[in-house]
């Protein structure tokens, strides 16, 4: 990834966490996947809230796509950190539910 989007990341982030108010970083991996890319309902990204990390899948997606998962992930950051979102199965069974699509 270039220096120009990672910095659009760094940027977003920094806006969301401002308006959100959180004070517990997340972090963030890029990742590559060509075959996840290749599957016409491929996974965008997802939030892990047991390590408070976001991954965001890059590979044959615009930027834009790109930093519109990230902030939707950012948001779930934030219901972790406010308890308003289970830390729990329930959650985990809906995110695997989705990765097989």
């Amino acid at each position: 990834m270039n220096k120009e989007n990672l910095n659009l990341f760094k940027e977003l982030y920094k806006y969301i966490q401002r308006q959100l108010g959180f004070k517990h970083p997340a972090k963030l991996f890029l990742k590559s996947d060509l075959e996840n890319a290749e599957n016409s309902l491929c996974k965008t990204g997802f939030y892990d809230p047991e390590k408070l990390e976001i991954t965001i899948f890059t590979t044959q997606r615009h930027i834009k796509d790109q930093l519109r998962t990230f902030a939707h992930e950012l948001f779930h950051h934030k219901q972790i950190l406010d308890g308003k979102m289970d830390n729990n199965a329930q959650y985990e069974d809906r995110r695997a539910l989705f990765s097989k699509r």
